[in-house]
């Protein structure tokens, strides 16, 4: 006796469409990947340098405006000790000047000075030459420097330094120095930097003269001081 045939491809066709739809695909994800965090904002350049002063007063000038106020950096720098405008030279290494620093027009120096810190601050500025020629000269003097003698009798011994967050570009120098005294080594650390007619002169010591206490200020100092400059030059 011959078995129906409709029933069986019923049954093949039902399950063959239960196996279709479970093949499907599956819904679409309701959710997405967190986006990624924007970059931080890039700090904006820096705008270009002034002319060259026309003439002696404008560079004293420009030189006062970029001395720095550092009332509320340190309980130790409430007031200035001292500011002037006689000392036009820049700081020299085992010689008396650099050649460049005998243009120098105009400067203004601060001085903070209460312990445990001594701080130094000095603008030069030039009626005829770029402060990045200074610079250079100065570079080209600690290739070869090693120790000096300084105005006090003292000897000097240069300890290279390269400090985080200072950048390396030709308009900058950094260094520190140890110097003998009676009461043993004191340490002072020095950020030079150039930009157009201009040349900033940092100097700093901490901890009465302690190298690591010194290089962490001046680091520290460093973005106030451009600051100000930057703006003045």
């Amino acid at each position: 006796m011959r078995r129906p045939v409709v029933p069986i491809i019923l049954s093949l066709l039902v399950v063959g469409g239960l196996t279709a739809c479970g093949a499907a695909e599956p819904a679409e994800a309701q959710w997405q990947a967190a986006a990624a965090p924007a970059s931080p904002t890039a700090k904006p350049a820096p705008p270009p340098p002034r002319p060259a002063p026309k003439n002696k007063e404008e560079a004293g000038r420009q030189a006062q405006l970029a001395l720095v106020d550092l009332s509320t950096f340190r309980q130790e720098t409430t007031e200035h000790t001292s500011e002037n405008s006689d000392d036009w030279r820049l700081r020299s290494l085992c010689r008396d000047i650099l050649p460049s620093d005998r243009l120098a027009s105009a400067g203004r120096e601060r001085r903070w000075v209460k312990s445990p810190i001594w701080i130094r601050q000095h603008v030069v500025g030039y009626l005829t030459v770029p402060g990045r020629k200074l610079i250079g000269e100065l570079r080209t003097v600690l290739k070869t420097c090693r120790s000096y003698r300084t105005g006090e009798g003292r000897t000097a011994t240069i300890v290279p330094w390269t400090p985080a967050g200072v950048p390396a570009n030709p308009d900058v120098v950094t260094f520190c120095e140890r110097q003998q005294t009676d009461d043993g080594p004191v340490s002072q650390c020095t950020i030079m930097m150039a930009r157009g007619s201009y040349v900033l002169n940092l100097d700093a010591s901490d901890g009465d003269g302690d190298l690591k206490k010194s290089q962490a200020m001046v680091a520290k100092l460093y973005p106030l001081v451009t600051e100000a400059f930057v703006k003045a030059t």
